[in-house]
């Protein structure tokens, strides 16, 4: 029986900025969000807290009040993640929604590229 060696994760550079100047302020959302890239990077679209987004292609990873979406690069093992929101409302609009999508498409396009 063999085991899969787990998922590439690509971060954009946007979201890495996000990241860090989160970890300045809030460590331990920080950490949340660190967890949420373990966790994708181990199981993929399995992982706790992932979910696709209905009427998009976009998914989404819940960490605590960090969404980070992303969206599998077709025909290999990676993830590129493009985009971060700290959700304190209780529903995002379907425009900006829709600009995540796009985000994390032109990121996903560039790491498709990097190939």
């Amino acid at each position: 029986m063999t085991r899969h060696q787990g998922f590439d994760i690509r971060v954009a550079p946007e979201v890495k900025e996000q990241i860090r100047q989160l970890g300045l302020q809030r460590r331990r959302e920080s950490r949340q969000a660190v967890s949420a890239l373990d966790r994708l990077a181990h199981e993929g679209t399995r992982a706790a807290g992932a979910s696709k987004l209905r009427g998009l292609d976009l998914w989404e990873v819940r960490a605590g009040q960090i969404r980070l979406f992303f969206s599998p690069v077709p025909r290999s093992r990676r993830i590129a993640v493009g985009a971060m929101v700290v959700k304190k409302t209780k529903r995002l609009r379907m425009a900006r929604l829709r600009h995540l999508e796009s985000v994390t498409h032109r990121w996903r396009t560039e790491v498709e590229n990097e190939r």
